[in-house]
């Protein structure tokens, strides 16, 4: 069993959909997208400047949540895996 390393789209997609759940804290990013509170903030903070997520208050505390931005880019992304995953399953027939 070989254990893939996540890429940068892995990590990103994890976020956009644990925010498109519900109004996200940064903790709960770290334990259920499995990272780095250095990792957290540089996604974070790319996530928030191209406009994918947004901070909300929930009472006093700082969430983050997904915009319409985001939903879209997540979907977009949802989509291209499929279709890559579908490539890659031909291709594995092809050559069995």
């Amino acid at each position: 069993m070989s254990i893939r390393k996540r890429s940068r789209l892995d990590v990103i997609l994890d976020m956009l959909r644990l925010a498109d759940e519900n109004p996200t804290r940064k903790t709960e990013f770290m334990y259920k997208v499995n990272m780095s509170y250095q990792s957290l903030k540089a996604y974070l903070d790319f996530l928030l400047d191209t406009r994918m997520i947004e901070p909300v208050f929930v009472g006093t505390e700082k969430h983050y949540r997904i915009t319409r931005k985001g939903k879209m880019v997540k979907e977009n992304m949802i989509d291209l895996l499929k279709v890559m995953e579908a490539r890659t399953f031909r291709k594995v027939l092809e050559e069995t």
